[in-house]
């Protein structure tokens, strides 16, 4: 499993999904800025809560289940 509370392991993370994370956000909230928003709360959120990942499905598919969860909150938060 990803040991997200080591910094260089979410710095990789953080690399390799952000552009994702934020594509994906883009899709729900329909605004670049926005997007941005969310896949940072994303990752902020991640950053202080590590053992929320537990391995049971990907670290991708997860990443994505939060981000789509974050951006609706958004939209319906907006």
């Amino acid at each position: 499993m990803t040991d997200l509370s080591d910094p260089g392991t979410f710095a990789r993370v953080y690399s390799q999904h952000h552009r994702r994370l934020v594509s994906s956000a883009w899709r729900v909230v329909g605004d670049r800025e926005l997007a941005e928003d969310v896949a940072q709360d994303v990752f902020a959120w991640l950053w202080r809560h590590p053992r929320a990942y537990d391995g049971r499905i990907s670290l991708p598919a997860y990443l994505a289940m939060v981000t789509r969860s974050r951006a609706i909150d958004a939209v319906r938060n907006a």
